[in-house]
């Protein structure tokens, strides 16, 4: 009898006991994580193919300005056809307190109805700059002087451009010139080209 109850009982204490002494812990973690502020803070869209006004921006340069720059530019037209070129400036800005590596830009290029359609692009970088002195660079080249001033193999005429990846320090920028020609296609489609910066911390 004894060698029936003793192990019973000791089953029934030990059940006690971890019934008793056992109890869910939750931790709380804050995780602080540190993001990039390399934006797009201004651009530009120069063609002489149309007018301003069939070249869609999202954002605009009004919500830019008031978002103080975008990690994303979408670039939209009805007005595709073959042989239809743009170049696309973009100044680059590091907002954050942080030295950042730039990389190249994800470019993605779409045309609807996409038969046949084809393109070619380059892309020059220019910088870094502290300043102002990205004038020559970027805010002088204008929709009356770009076919003068950029060339789409070479980028601005007499400027030698930078590799990326590079290094900008905060308040730093750097601006990137992106040339696309459309080669072949239907004699009209629509283009959609999304543009987003591709950076990390240093």
């Amino acid at each position: 009898m004894a060698a029936i109850l003793i192990p019973a009982m000791i089953i029934s204490v030990a059940s006690y006991a971890y019934a008793h002494w056992t109890d869910s812990v939750y931790k709380k973690y804050k995780l602080h994580a540190k993001c990039t502020y390399t934006k797009i803070k201004t651009n530009k869209v120069l063609t002489d193919w149309v007018d301003d006004k069939y070249i869609k921006k999202a954002p605009s340069d009004e919500e830019l300005s008031e978002m103080d720059g975008s990690y994303a530019l979408q670039i939209s037209t009805n007005k595709g056809c073959p042989g239809f070129d743009v170049w696309i400036g973009m100044m680059l800005h590091n907002q954050g307190s942080l030295p950042e590596r730039v990389y190249p830009l994800t470019f993605v290029v779409q045309a609807s109805p996409p038969n046949g359609v084809s393109y070619e692009a380059s892309n020059f970088t220019y910088g870094i700059f502290s300043g102002g002195e990205f004038t020559d660079y970027y805010a002088h080249i204008t929709r009356s002087n770009f076919r003068e001033t950029l060339d789409p193999d070479t980028g601005i005429i007499g400027k030698t451009p930078i590799d990326l990846p590079v290094i900008i320090e905060p308040c730093q920028k750097i601006v990137i010139w992106t040339y696309l020609k459309f080669i072949d296609g239907q004699s009209k489609f629509n283009i959609q080209i999304r543009i987003a910066v591709n950076s990390e911390l240093a």
